[in-house]
C-alpha cells in the first residue's frame, strides 16, 4: 500500500482503499456504496433465511 486514499473500521473489520492502483476517491466512494448494497442485501436475506 503506498497511498491510503480512505481508511476506517467496519465493525471488525478494517477497510483501506489506496490509490497506488488508480482509484481515486470517487471511484473509492462508488466501491464503498456497491459493497453496502451487497452488505445490507445480505444481511436481509439471512435474517429471511432464519425464520
Amino acid at each position: 500500500m503506498k497511498h491510503i486514499a480512505d481508511q476506517f473500521m467496519m465493525g471488525e473489520t478494517e477497510i483501506i482503499i489506496c490509490d497506488d492502483q488508480c482509484v481515486c476517491k470517487e471511484e473509492a466512494e462508488e466501491i464503498l456504496k456497491d459493497l453496502a448494497q451487497k452488505i445490507k442485501f445480505g444481511a436481509t436475506k439471512e435474517r429471511h433465511q432464519s425464520k
